[in-house]
């Protein structure tokens, strides 16, 4: 099965968190973000950087 998406947003910096925070706001469900930054391995990284 094929998952569509109404909105996709490239780059979770700034710009791109704001753009989530607001179409979660207005309620927009079928949403899409991607980064090249892998934020899990990040988030997880032993040394905090």
């Amino acid at each position: 099965m094929t998952k569509t998406y109404d909105t996709i947003v490239l780059g979770i910096g700034g710009m791109g968190s704001a753009t989530l925070m607001h179409l979660a706001a207005r309620g927009e469900t079928s949403v899409r973000s991607n980064s090249k930054i892998d934020f899990r391995k990040r988030l997880f990284r032993k040394n905090g950087l």
